[in-house]
């Protein structure tokens, strides 16, 4: 980002797995378009195509039409919206529909680029010299997440927002660009109260899978 600001956020989902069985261990963005594009990706083939036709829509009617135009539905699509579009310092970019890398506003930096979306779909695998040694290690860790009451169970039950209350009585919580760190009404939005007084219903968005190394 410009005037040396650095910026990091990042999201769940399969976009990044996908990315990986395409071949790429990331994607690196220079300058801007001159009009509004998107960027597709199968395996080696790497395109950018006009983003006209979705260029405004949300993020739910883009990966559709984007999706629809790929022709894969295994492809997985990270997209802005209007406010990203707009370059709305909180803007997000958004993958997999609901998963949201959401900090330090980056989903304007994709539309300071005239960036809509990037689909891709990778057929490759992500080779592992020791699978038994890989799946024990796997085994071991997803354990001690198990076990732990915020990742074990404050996540699956309240969701991120879990870590408010946590984060706020610990005084790290940012407020006003970390003005301050602590916010006497962080509860309000903390998990256990979204839980209680607004959730209708939940949405399983991301299971355990049994091969995380192959498309």
């Amino acid at each position: 980002m410009s005037d040396g600001c650095i910026a990091s956020s990042n999201s769940g989902g399969y976009w990044g797995a996908q990315l990986k069985f395409a071949g790429y261990d990331m994607v690196i963005l220079e300058g801007k378009a001159a009009k509004p594009v998107y960027i597709a990706i199968t395996d080696d083939k790497v395109e950018i195509k006009d983003a006209a036709n979705v260029w405004g829509k949300d993020v739910y009617a883009t990966t559709e039409a984007l999706k629809q135009e790929f022709g894969d539905d295994k492809a997985k699509v990270l997209t802005i919206g209007p406010a990203g579009e707009n370059l709305s310092l909180m803007a997000a970019i958004m993958n997999d529909l609901y998963r949201a890398a959401g900090r330090s506003g980056v989903g304007a930096v994709m539309g300071s680029k005239n960036l809509k979306a990037i689909i891709v779909r990778g057929t490759g695998k992500v080779e592992n010299t020791n699978p038994d040694e890989m799946k024990n290690v796997l085994s071991a860790a997803l354990g001690k997440l198990k076990e732990n009451g915020v990742t074990g169970q404050g996540l699956g039950a309240y969701g991120t927002a879990v870590l408010v209350n946590i984060i706020n009585e610990s005084g790290i919580y940012p407020v006003n660009n970390f003005q301050d760190s602590y916010d006497p009404e962080a509860d309000l939005i903390s998990g256990e109260t979204m839980t209680a007084n607004h959730l209708i219903k939940k949405k399983c968005l991301l299971s355990l899978p049994d091969r995380l190394w192959s498309p």
